[in-house]
């Protein structure tokens, strides 16, 4: 929670951008807030909330708690007057160089300074350690410098702080810290950052200024205790996020966090590590995402994919995978029968990384099968080794895993390996998952046993087997070939038929017709049951790749319409019990 009176005169900082002194030049667009360009917001969102989950507090029980309020701050504690004139030298130098864009943008930051007030999204956290000395430094001072209180740590590359920058018009963040010192007692630290171009110093136009400047006493440190603006003071140990001039390029920045927070999240906030507040404004109220409220919320405002995924891990026990060392045990949750169709990957602090098809985003996920059902499976290291392992291989905008991401040679070869290994093993766990393995190994052939010789127990290694030819026998099908039909008509055959049980009363059924037209099927036991009057009886069908489509059943047979060049697969639910049981179409 923040105070929000403010005492202008506690202002005590003016901002300091340092010489070049002939150092390399940057213009408006930062390498490092680029990776974060596309949907702004949401990665504010993401590397925000990371953090905080990273900086949790030994020992404790509760969640990490973490606001995100929009406000209206007065312009005169930020430093404005000390901070104009460097935002109009800026805007100078790209009107010399023709440079729309930086025109744009430091001229719009120039008239935000103007005004009275400037909107203002407070980012605070609480329950963790708060910006103790090295995280302090790492996160205003330093650039590409990790560092984490855990191992396992979500971030990975030290510029996931940048990401927000792209939601502010002044391109300006204000930190704020709180913390117990073991020595010094309770500490309070404030400190600004602005990233603006290389440009020319306001008053001395043969000396240049860096792109980077800071918010800070004269003698260049950080405000402490009540040198601090109420505004920023924290009043619980955490840390806090000040973007001036919050812009968040969306016509409802709550709604656009809000699902955010449920996409990438959902685990976390299940699992009681982490409360999220939202509030347009300290006056209004907050939406509160917790253990409590998320299945709602994700039940009305989430997509359809986090749903299943969350549903994957509410409703089902997870199960353990080894996927060998390095990697260790994978932790899998599995929600079959209907779902994306996708493997989420997820950290151990419970944050999505990616729930991508493709290899080159998501390397863990198995390759889907044509005949394996709907589902949505949830995947993550069990052990913190493991999520280090996998942190190696994070992108800097932590949305993909792929061995890629390691640079030597050999390691990344390595890597390659056991990501295979471990794509092998949850396809294995999947096919069990899904009763299709253990259909596969057990297929019911007695149909072939009068044609196969037997072997004694006694007969030894060599021995001359017995052989007897049978005579054709002519399928029995409904379907007669297309030149026996009267009168030139011809009645759709099955070719390359797929019945896979997936229950004691479902099953897939896969096919193409030739030629296009109606279709009845109706499955019959086959093998040693083929001469049974049992016949097995459909109840439900649905068209796998088109679920809208109508599927008509008469007397437990399936009729439905196939198109040219068709590959038709069909989920169904028998009456009769289909457990270790052979059949066919017919």
């Amino acid at each position: 929670m923040v105070a929000m009176t403010a005492r202008p005169d506690a202002l005590q900082a003016v901002w300091q951008f340092p010489f070049n002194q002939g150092g390399a030049e940057y213009g408006l667009v930062d390498a490092a807030a680029a990776h974060f360009r596309a949907s702004p917001l949401a990665h504010l969102v993401r590397e925000t909330l990371q953090n905080a989950m990273d900086a949790k507090e030994d020992g404790l029980s509760e969640p990490v708690r973490v606001s995100f309020t929009k406000t209206e701050i007065p312009t005169g504690i930020i430093g404005a007057d000390t901070l104009r004139p460097h935002v109009a030298s800026c805007l100078e130098l790209a009107k010399e160089k023709r440079q729309p864009e930086a025109i744009a943008v430091y001229a719009k930051a120039l008239a935000t300074l103007e005004l009275p007030t400037v909107s203002c999204l407070c980012v605070v956290d609480s329950g963790t350690t708060g910006l103790v000395d090295n995280n302090w430094q790492a996160l205003v001072i330093q650039e590409g410098v990790v560092h984490k209180n855990r191992p396992a740590a979500g971030g990975s590359n030290g510029i996931g702080k940048n990401s927000a920058f792209n939601v502010s018009d002044l391109q300006t963040i204000i930190y704020s810290t709180r913390y117990l010192d073991g020595r010094k007692g309770r500490e309070e630290k404030l400190q600004g950052k602005s990233r603006l171009a290389t440009h020319p110093h306001p008053t001395d136009k043969d000396a240049q200024c860096q792109h980077v400047g800071f918010f800070r006493t004269k003698r260049g440190q950080p405000l402490r205790g009540r040198q601090i603006p109420e505004a920023f003071r924290l009043s619980d140990t955490g840390a806090g996020i000040f973007v001036l001039g919050f812009n968040a390029y969306c016509t409802n920045w709550a709604k656009a966090a809000i699902a955010a927070v449920l996409e990438n999240f959902f685990f976390a906030i299940h699992a009681r590590q982490l409360v999220v507040e939202i509030r347009d404004g300290y006056e209004q109220p907050a939406v509160t995402l917790s253990h409590e409220t998320i299945d709602q919320h994700l039940a009305t405002g989430g997509n359809s994919a986090s749903y299943a995924y969350y549903r994957a891990i509410r409703d089902s026990t997870d199960h353990k995978v080894d996927a060998g060392a390095p990697l260790g045990a994978l932790r899998v949750y599995m929600l079959k029968g209907e779902g994306p169709k996708r493997t989420a990957c997820l950290n151990r602090s419970g944050m999505l990384i990616t729930d991508s098809r493709a290899r080159k985003r998501n390397c863990l996920a198995p390759q889907n099968r044509s005949f394996w059902p709907q589902y949505a499976a949830v995947v993550m290291a069990d052990t913190a080794q493991g999520d280090e392992w996998l942190r190696t291989m994070e992108n800097p905008g932590h949305d993909t895993i792929t061995p890629h991401q390691i640079r030597e040679i050999s390691r990344r070869r390595q890597a390659e390996s056991v990501v295979q290994a471990a794509q092998n093993a949850l396809r294995e766990f999947y096919e069990r998952a899904f009763n299709i393995a253990e259909y596969r190994a057990t297929s019911n052939l007695t149909e072939l046993a009068h044609s196969l010789p037997e072997l004694p127990l006694e007969a030894p290694e060599t021995v001359t087997l017995p052989a007897t030819v049978i005579e054709y026998k002519p399928q029995n099908t409904q379907f007669r070939p297309r030149w026996e039909m009267p009168s030139g008509a011809q009645i759709p055959v099955l070719l390359n038929q797929r019945i896979i049980s997936t229950g004691d009363h479902d099953a897939i059924i896969a096919f193409n017709a030739d030629p296009a037209g109606t279709v009845t099927l109706e499955l019959q036991p086959a093998g040693a049951e083929r001469g049974s009057e049992t016949r097995i009886a459909i109840a439900a069908a649905e068209d796998m790749d088109h679920p809208s489509k109508q599927i008509s059943l008469r007397d437990g047979c399936v009729i439905i319409n196939v198109e040219d060049n068709q590959r038709v697969r069909i989920r169904v639910t028998t009456v009769q019990s289909i457990a270790n049981l052979a059949f066919t179409l017919h």
